[in-house]
């Protein structure tokens, strides 16, 4: 359900690697730029929730999530490579 509001909002990274000459890279050297694009899909999706539970708990847990969500985008941005042309 994510993945394509994730897509979309790192389109604009993206894009802006394809016209530095390498998306990838530029996603790996932003790894924290692109984590921050990545949660703001999912605070987007907490703010639409009227669970307070679950937002409390995602509040409380954002912070922790980012460096690891950060280390992830080399590997995320390998696959998109492998499934995006450019």
């Amino acid at each position: 359900r994510l993945l394509p509001s994730v897509a979309s909002a790192l389109e604009p990274l993206w894009n802006e690697g394809i016209e530095k000459g390498n998306p990838v890279e530029h996603l790996n050297e932003n790894a924290d730029t692109t984590a921050e694009v990545i949660l703001s899909v999912t605070d987007a999706r907490i703010e639409q929730s009227t669970n307070k539970i679950i937002k409390t708990s995602y509040k409380q847990v954002r912070k922790s999530v980012k460096p690891e969500i950060a280390a992830s985008i080399p590997g995320l941005s390998e696959i998109l490579s492998q499934h995006i042309k450019f």
